[in-house]
C-alpha cells in the first residue's frame, strides 16, 4: 500500500529522516496477506534487494538498490514502481555479481507531501523487496527570459517571461531601475509550472542618440530573492514632427486659426510648410525647433479665392529626414453675405449715384448711410424723430420728415446741414432735384402737401385739389412729377403731381379710382414708363395725359393677395423684382419680364449665417423677410434690407445677376 503523509512548508534535514521513519514504520505495521511457504520451494532462486528503506527527498532525488540472488541465470523484473519514481533497469537475468539498481524520481513536479511505495521482486518464490520513501518539500523557483533586455532602434517594447519550476506558486514584483524603462504590471503571481509574459516599454522621449544602460530588478519569495536582469536602450537619430491639432477647419466667420509645430525627435529639427491652394497662407512658412520645443503657425485665408460652399485642401509640412505630415484644411465660404445694421430701420431710400442705402433706424431719431459694396455703415444723430427720408437724385444730400419739421442732412460728409420747422407731420416726404422737399402730411382726411424751399427754409402748400392724408409718394426720374398713392382709405387711388416748377401743383388722378385695388403703396420703374402698385398691377407713366396713368398690366403671382411690399426694376436686365407678402411671407423675390409684364420665377432669399459658438461649422442659416429692395442701376443684381426671422435683427443683403431669375 502507498500513502501520502502532507509536508509542512519547510522541511529541514532532520525533520526530513522522522518523517521518513515514520512513514516507513507505518508501511512496517501494516497487516500482510502473504501466503505460501515461508521457506522456499526445492531449487527455486532466493532473491535479496537491500537496503531495505530508500529514502530520497527534494534535494536526494535519485539513490541506489542491490538486487542480489543465490545463483545466475534467474529471471526478474521489479514490481510495485510508483509513477513519482522509475527504477533502472526494471528487469533483467542474475549473474554472479550483484545488480546495482538506480532509482530516479522528479520531486521538481510534485507538490509538497512524503510519498512512500513498497518495490518487490516480482514472481519471487520468496518474498523479497524495500521500501522507497520520497520526501517532496516546498520549492519556487523563479527563471526570467531573456536573461538581458536589449531594446534596438524602431522598437519601444520586449517581452520577459517569467517562468515558475517550482512546486509553490510565488509572489513577485517588479523594479525598472532606469527612468526610460517602465511596465504596466508591477507586481503578480505565479503560480507552479507556469509561465507569465510580460511588456516591457521604453519611452524614447527626447533621449539622445547612442546606448544607454539600465536595469530590471525581479524581487520574489522564490528561492532566489532577487534576479537583475540587465538592460540596454538603443537609440538612433530620429528626426520626429508633430502637428497638432491634426486638421483644420476656417468657417464662413474665421479668416485665421493656428496650429502647432513640435520636434518629438532627439535631434534639432528644420521644418517647412507649405500650403496646397492659393487661398491659403501660412506665417512662418518655416523654421527650426530645438529638442521638445514647438512653434506656433497662422493659417490665414483669402476670402476671395474661395469657392461658394465647402473648400478642400491641406498643409505639406516636411522636416530633415521626418516623415511628412499633410495637415488637412476645410474652409467654408457662404455665397452670401449679410451686412448686420445697428438697429432696426422705420424708412429707406436707395442711392444708386453712390450705390448705397440711407436709413431711418433706432429710436427714429438715427440716420445709418450703407455702403453696399464695402459692406460699412455709418450712422449720424440728427436730433428729431422722423418717420420717413428722401434722398436728392443727385444723391449728395437727404431729407427726414418727422412730426414737425423736417431735417437736411449731407451725406458727403456725413452731418447735419440744417432743420427747417414745418407746422405739419409727415407720412412720406420727396426730395426733388430742383432744392425742393415734398412733405405728405400724416393724420387723417384731406390736407395739403407741404413744399418747402430748402435755401429759404420757406414752406408753401401744394395747388390743386387736396390730397388724402398718409399718401405714400415717388419721384419720377425725370424730376418734374410726383406720384402718390392713397393709404388706408377706399376707394384706393393714385394721382400726378408737376414739382418741376418748385410747388407742387395737383394734376390728376388715375381713370380707374375702385377698380383695380392700388392697396396704399407704388413703385416707378427706372425708365419711368411703368407704375408699379401695391395691389399687383402695372399702369403707364407718361407725359401723354391720355396715356399716363392707364393700365399695363398685371403682376400674376402678386395682383390682389398677397400685394406688393416692394419692388425694383431694370431696364437693362429687362427685370421687375417684387416683395410679396403674405402667401410667401416676404421669404422669396418673384421675378417680371419688364418687356412683357411676364412671370419668370421666384427665388428664396438666401439664408442669414449666424455665428454659433460651438458645434457644427460654426454658422446656422436663419431664414430672412425681405423688406425693402433696391436694383443696381447697371442691372447686375439687387440690394435688399432683410430681416431675421428669427429675432427681427436687420441686415443689407445683397444678390448678384447670377443669383436672381
Amino acid at each position: 500500500m502507498r500513502r501520502r503523509i502532507p509536508v509542512p512548508r519547510s522541511l529541514p534535514a532532520g525533520l526530513l529522516a522522522l518523517l521518513v521513519l515514520a512513514a516507513v514504520s507505518a508501511c512496517d505495521d501494516e497487516p500482510t496477506d502473504r501466503t505460501g511457504p515461508t521457506d522456499p520451494p526445492a531449487g527455486a532462486p532466493v532473491f535479496t534487494l537491500a537496503p531495505d528503506t530508500l529514502a530520497l527527498s527534494s534535494s536526494l532525488a535519485t539513490g541506489e538498490l542491490v538486487l542480489g540472488c543465490d545463483r545466475a541465470g534467474a529471471a526478474w523484473r521489479i514490481a510495485g514502481v510508483p509513477s513519482w519514481a522509475a527504477v533502472t533497469p526494471a528487469s533483467g537475468t542474475t549473474t554472479d555479481a550483484p545488480t546495482i539498481l538506480t532509482v530516479t524520481t522528479r520531486p521538481d513536479t510534485l507538490p509538497p507531501a512524503v510519498l512512500t511505495a513498497r518495490l518487490e521482486i516480482a514472481d519471487a518464490a520468496t518474498p523479497a523487496g524495500a521500501q522507497l520513501a520520497l520526501a517532496v518539500g516546498r520549492t519556487r523557483e523563479l527563471h526570467v527570459s531573456p536573461d538581458t533586455l536589449v531594446f534596438r532602434p524602431g522598437y519601444d517594447y520586449a517581452e520577459l517571461v517569467i517562468a515558475n519550476t517550482g512546486n509553490t506558486g510565488a509572489s513577485w514584483s517588479l523594479h525598472p531601475e532606469a527612468d526610460w524603462l517602465g511596465t504596466a504590471i508591477v507586481f503578480g503571481f505565479t503560480g507552479p509550472g507556469a509561465a507569465r509574459t510580460l511588456r516591457l516599454e521604453v519611452d524614447r522621449g527626447p533621449l539622445a542618440p547612442g546606448a544607454l544602460p539600465g536595469r530590471l530588478r525581479l524581487v520574489s519569495n522564490a528561492a532566489t530573492p532577487e534576479i537583475t536582469i540587465p538592460a540596454r536602450l538603443e537609440t538612433a537619430a530620429m528626426p520626429a514632427l508633430g502637428v497638432a491639432p491634426d486638421s483644420l477647419y476656417l468657417g464662413h466667420f474665421t479668416d485665421a486659426t493656428t496650429f502647432t509645430v513640435r520636434n518629438r525627435g532627439n535631434v534639432p529639427l528644420a521644418w517647412s510648410a507649405a500650403p496646397e491652394a492659393d487661398f491659403l497662407a501660412v506665417t512662418p512658412p518655416a523654421g527650426t525647433l530645438a529638442v521638445g520645443a514647438s512653434a506656433t503657425v497662422t493659417a490665414t485665408l483669402d476670402r476671395s479665392r474661395l469657392a461658394d460652399g465647402t473648400n478642400l485642401t491641406a498643409v505639406t509640412l516636411a522636416a530633415d529626414a521626418a516623415r511628412p505630415v499633410r495637415l488637412g484644411v476645410r474652409a467654408m465660404r457662404y455665397p452670401w453675405e449679410i451686412v448686420p445694421l445697428p438697429a432696426g430701420v422705420i424708412d429707406a431710400e436707395y442711392d444708386p449715384v453712390h450705390d448705397r442705402i440711407v436709413a431711418i433706424g433706432g429710436t427714429s431719431d438715427q440716420l445709418y448711410v450703407v455702403d453696399a459694396a464695402a459692406g460699412r455703415v455709418d450712422s449720424l444723430g440728427f436730433g428729431q424723430f422722423g418717420y420717413c427720408l428722401s434722398i436728392a437724385p443727385d444723391g449728395q444730400r437727404c431729407v427726414v420728415g418727422g412730426n414737425a419739421g423736417l431735417g437736411v442732412i449731407d451725406l458727403d460728409p456725413l452731418a447735419v446741414a440744417k432743420t427747417i420747422d414745418v407746422d405739419q407731420g409727415a407720412a412720406d416726404i420727396v426730395l426733388a432735384g430742383n432744392g425742393w422737399a415734398h412733405l405728405f402730411p400724416a393724420g387723417i382726411g384731406v390736407d395739403r402737401i407741404s413744399c418747402v424751399h430748402l435755401a429759404a427754409g420757406v414752406a408753401t402748400q401744394h395747388t390743386g385739389a387736396p390730397i388724402s392724408s398718409g399718401t405714400r409718394a415717388r419721384l419720377h426720374p425725370s424730376g418734374q412729377w410726383i406720384y402718390g398713392a392713397d393709404n388706408g382709405i377706399e376707394p384706393g387711388d393714385f394721382e400726378k403731381y408737376f414739382v418741376g416748377a418748385g410747388t407742387a401743383a395737383y394734376v390728376a388722378d388715375s381713370p380707374y379710382e375702385g377698380s383695380y385695388p392700388i392697396a396704399g403703396d407704388l413703385w416707378l420703374s427706372d425708365d419711368g414708363a411703368l407704375i408699379v402698385v401695391a395691389g399687383g398691377w402695372l399702369f403707364h407713366a407718361s407725359a401723354d395725359p391720355t396715356v399716363d396713368m392707364t393700365y399695363a398690366g398685371a403682376l400674376s403671382h402678386a395682383v390682389g393677395s398677397p400685394g406688393v411690399t416692394g419692388a425694383a426694376s431694370s431696364t437693362a436686365a429687362d427685370r421687375i423684382w417684387i416683395l410679396s407678402e403674405p402667401l410667401d411671407q416676404g421669404l422669396v423675390v418673384q421675378a417680371y419680364e419688364m418687356s412683357t409684364t411676364d412671370y419668370v420665377a421666384s427665388v428664396a432669399l438666401p439664408a442669414w449665417p449666424t455665428p454659433v459658438a460651438t458645434g457644427g461649422p460654426g454658422f446656422r442659416l436663419d431664414p430672412v423677410r425681405g423688406e425693402f429692395v433696391f436694383a443696381r442701376p447697371d442691372g447686375a443684381g439687387l440690394r435688399l434690407l432683410v430681416q431675421r426671422v428669427i429675432d427681427g435683427r436687420w441686415g443689407l443683403l445683397s444678390l448678384d445677376a447670377e443669383d436672381l431669375p
